[in-house]
């Protein structure tokens, strides 16, 4: 009986899954062909917010206040702190690509020994907006960049 209450279950979740996965609908998102706006970067160890963008400092005063830009190509993501100049790479490749509009991807941060995740995915808000939003998890720190959604799209 359990048996038969587990292969029940599993195909209640699993067609609907493997239906949508083959729809033409579906919306692929990639870390590529966007315009990222950093937001914050948070400490994987205690969560406090480290650095934020002028725009969210009147949320985060006690973060300190960079120009962080991101762009993507042919899998390396380059971050770059525009007040300084300092670059930080990172190779990228595809683990995940799912129905719901999201990717995981493992990266790698190029001449450190350092290896982290990131999502891109949508995020939906009560008022009825909505963003693309890619997270960055390397090295202790979480990265925050987003991009909004035109009522066009």
């Amino acid at each position: 009986m359990k048996k038969k209450l587990l292969f029940l279950l599993l195909a209640v979740i699993l067609i609907p899954i493997i239906l949508c996965g083959c729809a033409n609908n579906t919306i692929n998102i990639s870390i590529e062909n966007h315009d990222w706006t950093f937001k914050i970067v948070q400490s994987g160890k205690n969560g406090e917010i480290i650095y934020c963008s002028s725009y969210q400092q009147e949320f985060y005063e006690a973060a300190k206040v960079i120009n962080l830009s991101i762009s993507a190509d042919k899998n390396i993501i380059t971050l770059k702190n525009n007040d300084d100049g300092n670059e930080w790479k990172l190779n990228y490749t595809i683990t995940q690509k799912t129905h719901n509009k999201s990717s995981i991807y493992k990266v790698n941060l190029e001449g450190i020994d350092k290896e982290g995740y990131a999502s891109v995915g949508i995020t939906n808000y009560y008022d009825g907006k909505s963003e693309y939003t890619l997270i960055i998890s390397i090295n202790n720190y979480i990265l925050y960049f987003l991009e909004p959604i035109s009522e066009n799209q």
